[in-house]
């Protein structure tokens, strides 16, 4: 078993149901999930909006690559677009961080819309 770090958020409208949702479609994914609360973060780049924010870890048979096209299609599946994309209108994020301990987004795994709720589920297993 692999285990895998997600972050997950939104900026728009109905910004908190939208990350509640989406963990609630990958605790069906993945075992042994271990779940932040939900928290806000204020905009980065353009977006005008704040986020609803989360991390998520589990373990998970699949390939990191199988991982990834799961997350994505879950994306375009609740309106995530290249055009919204775009002018930093996020309807749903969901970044695979890290994979079997490998850090895949250093940036992320370093921001603080990642590292609150990291922090949270390392601290929880102390």
């Amino acid at each position: 078993m692999k285990k895998v770090v997600i972050g997950i958020g939104s900026n728009v409208e109905l910004r908190d149901k939208r990350v509640e949702d989406a963990i609630s479609f990958l605790e069906t994914q993945f075992t042994d999930t271990k779940v932040s609360v939900a928290y806000n973060t204020l905009p980065e780049g353009n977006a005008l909006h704040q986020y609803t924010n989360a991390v998520l870890e589990g373990l998970t048979e699949m390939s990191e690559a199988e991982v990834s096209a799961m997350l994505k299609e879950y994306e375009l599946t609740n309106g995530r677009t290249p055009e919204l994309k775009a002018q930093d209108i996020v309807t749903i994020d969901l970044d695979l961080t890290v994979y079997d301990d490998k850090i895949l987004r250093p940036d992320d795994f370093k921001s603080l819309y990642f590292t609150i709720g990291y922090n949270q589920i390392k601290n929880a297993e102390r």
